[in-house]
């Protein structure tokens, strides 16, 4: 008999959390940081940044947990190159480096949050379809028709009128994806980012001896450079555009199309401004090294994490109030 297949699917690999804990090791722990509620917990890397059965696959011939196997193949290639620049303070040249982007875009399209986007446009892209079908009988009796007769199904029994009532009125029904369905996406968005980073240029910046950076269920951060600036939100195309990562306490990625920075360290009002990067994406979780940590709020102030979860909660609440 087989072994079972795994269900603690890490959306963030264990020796990637491994780096934010005192010692870097995934036998040490870290603290984890609920921000919409404010709890707060000590735990091992294993113990936290996993969904049960996140990763799952429905294919024939293939176990269910097939492709969190074939992830943890490619962690297990990037982990030394990953360790190597923590010791070496130096990003990595040919394969090494090849590893180390497919790495840094893995964690930008495996994690929770880019599952939200997906669904916010593909029921965007459902809303404006269901509008155009429904925008007249006779266009809806032409598209039931064209169906009938590509998949000779059963006389069509519901009524214009009232399929239109029940499309219009969205608290009768919930538009789900399968599992397939994301994960075939994310290996689609990644045929897209990589190419895109390794045009980047990187450097790395390291933080004093006062402060550290922090990291959360979507560490990877898209931004506009002081110089950047556009009418829609920056891409990962798009020049004058910034990508920071957090890979430890001590060490933050950068890349730019434009020329970088050597490597070098940081102020601890820029440390705060790093961490602010990484927690702008969080969907809800922030981990770092001590119960404590650094951020630079709104107003351009540093912040520590009680002023951030009061910032999340005055942010809820004027959410509530946009709703009613």
């Amino acid at each position: 008999m087989g072994n079972k297949p795994a269900r603690n699917h890490h959306f963030l690999p264990q020796f990637y959390l491994a780096g934010f804990t005192n010692q870097g090791s995934k036998n040490n722990q870290l603290w984890a940081l609920d921000h919409q509620t404010g709890r707060q917990w000590e735990a091992k890397p294993r113990n936290v940044a996993f969904k049960k059965d996140f990763y799952n696959i429905d294919l024939p011939d293939n176990e269910t947990d097939d492709f969190e196997k074939a992830l943890a193949e490619i962690e297990n290639l990037a982990a030394p190159v990953i360790k190597r620049v923590l010791e070496t303070k130096q990003i990595p040249a040919d394969q090494d480096y090849e590893i180390f982007i497919c790495f840094v875009a893995l964690l930008a399209c495996r994690v929770p949050a880019r599952r939200e986007v997906f669904d916010g446009m593909m029921k965007e892209v459902v809303s404006i379809w269901s509008q155009l079908l429904f925008q007249t009988p006779e266009r809806y009796e032409a598209y039931i028709k064209e169906v009938q007769e590509n998949t000779k199904g059963e006389k069509r029994v519901t009524s214009y009128e009232d399929m239109k009532a029940f499309v219009d009125d969205e608290s009768r029904y919930k538009i789900n994806f399968s599992n397939n369905t994301y994960l075939q996406n994310m290996i689609t968005q990644l045929d897209v980012l990589i190419p895109l980073l390794l045009k980047r240029n990187w450097t790395l910046l390291f933080t004093d001896t006062n402060s550290y950076f922090v990291c959360s269920d979507s560490p990877l951060n898209l931004h506009w450079t002081p110089e950047g600036k556009g009418i829609w939100g920056p891409g990962f195309g798009v020049s004058n555009t910034e990508v920071t990562l957090p890979l430890s306490k001590d060490i933050m990625l950068l890349g730019r199309f434009e020329e970088v920075m050597p490597a070098q360290y940081i102020s601890r009002e820029d440390t705060a401004l790093m961490n602010s990067f990484t927690i702008d994406d969080s969907e809800k979780y922030v981990y770092s090294k001590d119960n404590n940590f650094i951020w630079r709020n709104p107003s351009g102030l540093i912040a520590d994490k009680k002023d951030l979860i009061e910032f999340f909660r005055l942010l809820k609440q004027e959410e509530e109030r946009e709703k009613s």
